[in-house]
């Protein structure tokens, strides 16, 4: 059905600013109001669902707007990448001049547009990240403890993260020690917990039972590369795929000169997996990945072999899950 009416609108914390077009570029209404259910459909009365695209810039809160509009009975809605969307908005930054640049940059059909997954996928990213930040917390405590023995001159092992050690630490007698290892013994079960719930849906799915056929790949870091990825088929070519996984730089070119630059568009969570995934496959014996990573390593170097295993894992991933296929080595 034919498009009528081009939405924008600009997230806050607190409100919205919306911006509504009709296909000639004409401003239909344009308003400030509360992030509500409420007051978004109150905007938007009188528009009919099928005639009317929309547009939410990517932030913290994108997910609510999605949520609100979906319940509202719109199905086109379509989410802008806020750092691409803010080279093609003018200089002069208003909510008002986002919003209404957001309706014309998708009424022209120049919109940067992201990838949006389903309900699914975004509740396995929160559960994966949640994880990431539970053991990102414990990974803190640890250090801080180490920390706080070497300032008094206390020596200790790697064995100390275990019941046993956590008495040794407790019989130390310091206040601060004593308080961080309270907090370990807290955390510990919770972490546990998601671990196992982790394990046992990435053992349920099919496409994380295939990436855990890669040497170097357990449930973990499977569950994790599923999420970030939704569907392989939005990436036309493993190069696009390796690129999004920031696993190599990005080519800026000018008639027959080129240089690399800096790739800063990348999913972060995607390329922290392949290296864990890359780190582990490298130390498994006569393995694939071992094998190239000690060819690398003997030419260049360590990070840079580490880099190649890397994006040899990425590229497996891609073709695999195209063509649906487990990881072999022919």
């Amino acid at each position: 059905m034919e498009t009528k009416y081009y939405c924008g609108i600009d997230i806050h914390k607190d409100n919205y600013v919306a911006c509504l077009l009709d296909k000639k570029g004409n401003k239909i209404r344009s308003h400030e109001f509360k992030s509500s259910k409420e007051s978004l459909q109150q905007f938007l009365v009188g528009i009919p669902n099928s005639d009317c695209k929309i547009t939410i810039e990517n932030c913290t809160m994108w997910r609510y707007a999605y949520k609100i509009l979906v319940e509202l009975g719109f199905t086109k809605i379509e989410l802008a990448d806020s750092i691409a969307t803010k080279k093609l908005i003018s200089s002069k930054k208003t909510d008002f001049n986002d919003a209404k640049a957001l309706a014309d940059l998708m009424r022209a059909n120049l919109l940067p547009k992201l990838y949006i997954p389903d309900e699914k996928i975004l509740s396995l990213r929160d559960l994966t990240h949640h994880l990431m930040f539970v053991r990102k917390i414990i990974r803190n405590l640890k250090n801080k403890i180490k920390s706080e023995l070497q300032k008094h001159g206390f020596k200790y092992s790697s064995k100390i993260w275990n019941s046993t050690g956590f008495y040794w630490l407790k019989s130390l007698k310091n206040n601060t020690i004593t308080s961080l290892v309270f907090l370990l013994e807290k955390i510990f079960p919770e972490e546990k917990k998601i671990h196992s719930d982790v394990k046992k849906i990435a053992k349920s799915l099919k496409e994380t039972q295939l990436l855990m056929t890669i040497q170097g790949i357990g449930e973990y870091l499977a569950l994790v590369i599923y999420a970030e990825i939704g569907t392989i088929h939005r990436f036309d070519s493993s190069k696009k795929f390796v690129m999004y996984c920031g696993l190599c730089p990005g080519i800026s070119q000018s008639g027959n000169s080129s240089q690399n630059i800096k790739n800063l568009r990348y999913n972060r969570t995607l390329k922290h997996a392949f290296q864990l995934g890359s780190g582990r496959a490298s130390i498994i014996p006569d393995s694939y990945f071992q094998n190239k990573y000690l060819d690398v390593k003997a030419k260049k170097d360590m990070p840079k072999a580490r880099r190649v295993i890397a994006q040899k894992m990425a590229i497996i991933t891609w073709n695999m899950l195209k063509k649906n296929q487990e990881f072999k080595i022919l």
